[in-house]
């Protein structure tokens, strides 16, 4: 997750901003540590975070990104 500094860069965050330990916490669980899981997880908290005017990604973003992936998958799949 180190290495999303640059990322942040693009995004305008010129420090490169960072993630809460809650978030972290947060993201690996809910991936299950996938690397591409973590990917998008952090990527989608990144953008939401920004979009937020937040230099931080706190649990709260991460919790929406969550939430919002689980209600998408939800819909998707017939239920039997």
């Amino acid at each position: 997750m180190r290495h999303r500094d640059r990322g942040r860069r693009t995004f305008g965050y010129p420090h490169g901003g960072g993630e809460s330990e809650d978030a972290i916490e947060l993201i690996h669980s809910t991936s299950r540590g996938l690397p591409r899981s973590v990917n998008d997880t952090a990527w989608q908290s990144l953008i939401a975070a920004y979009a937020g005017q937040k230099s931080i990604v706190d649990e709260s973003f991460t919790r929406a990104v969550v939430t919002d992936y689980r209600r998408d998958t939800m819909n998707t799949y017939p239920t039997q």
